[in-house]
């Protein structure tokens, strides 16, 4: 009886390791969100470039045509669409101009559930890829708008709705300014909600200590056995 306890105890425990090794955590940010014209670049420290577009994009390289609001989630789990956002600037009118400072505005909502840091990024793509009239965008574009170079990060946790200003540096102003060169018709800035460190989930790993822990539990019973067998006697 004792090794079928130890058995279906160490079942459970398998089980409660894999449990844990599914745990997870979600957050979001900008729940309830649309366009809004107060989301603007600052440039020079009294220029306001409002944005032109924003939308989300999720993990499958999916949006909904139209829908400007810019949700954005981040998830440690399998099976659900990550969200990252973006925002568009006509800056033809910034032709001439050479950027020195540069911050961007976004007004943040109620719907906030994060502690993790919001970080903008650029995007290589084009605003078509973005904003257009099919479901399905560019592969890689979900990606592209999380990665690549960083242009700056803040915190949008709050218990009111209201702006959030966060700070670009200067490899954003160099970006801007390379597109003002080129005579680019919108800059584009990517958003993300940047994960923590976090220890990835070892299926295998887990299943292989639960097996030792089986073979463990099993040993005292061989040993009888054997010992047994050694006095002629087949204990059960």
């Amino acid at each position: 009886m004792r090794t079928v306890h130890g058995l279906l105890t160490s079942l459970v425990l398998c089980f409660s390791c894999l449990g844990a090794a599914r745990a997870f955590e979600t957050d979001h940010a900008f729940g309830g969100s649309d366009f809004n014209p107060g989301n603007a670049l600052i440039v020079n420290g009294d220029l306001r470039l409002s944005s032109s577009h924003s939308g989300w994009i999720n993990g499958l390289d999916m949006h909904e045509p139209g829908n400007q609001n810019y949700y954005i989630e981040y998830c440690e789990c399998e099976g659900v669409y990550l969200y990252n956002n973006w925002f568009s600037f006509d800056i033809a009118s910034l032709s001439g101009t050479h950027v020195s400072t540069l911050a961007f505005t976004v007004f943040r909502y109620y719907d906030v559930a994060t502690r993790k840091p919001y970080t903008l990024y650029d995007f290589s793509g084009p605003l078509t890829a973005l904003y257009n009239n099919s479901l399905q965008v560019p592969a890689g574009t979900f990606t592209d708008l999380g990665s690549g170079h960083v242009y700056g990060s803040g915190d949008v946790v709050a218990d009111a709705a209201g702006f959030v200003t966060i700070s670009l540096n200067a490899t954003a102003i160099a970006d801007l300014n390379a597109a003002i060169a080129r005579g680019d018709a919108a800059f584009i800035i990517g958003g993300t909600l940047a994960p923590v460190a976090v220890v990835p989930e070892p299926p295998v790993l887990v299943l292989a200590l639960c097996g030792m822990g089986l073979l463990l539990l099993r040993r005292p019973r061989a040993k009888r056995l054997a010992e047994g067998h050694g006095r002629g006697i087949l204990k059960r």
